[in-house]
């Protein structure tokens, strides 16, 4: 996972938290609904990074489908 993603999200949190610091109804819930976002998009990475392996894989089929008759 790109470590990158991961300071980022860190940074995007502590600035909602410090931004709604006078609501902590609100700061909860962007915090809440911001770190679901995060989990949700490492969650596509992880699985989509190796297509062909795992428990969601693809096999070869599709990509024979779509190749050109020799």
């Amino acid at each position: 996972m790109p470590l990158s993603l991961y300071l980022q999200a860190i940074c995007e949190l502590l600035v909602i938290a410090v931004v709604r610091c006078d609501n902590r109804l609100a700061s909860g819930i962007a915090m809440g609904l911001f770190a679901t976002g995060v989990a949700a998009s490492v969650l596509l990475i992880a699985a989509h990074d190796r297509p062909f392996t795992g428990q969601i894989s693809i096999g070869p089929g599709p990509l024979l489908q779509i190749m050109p008759g020799e």
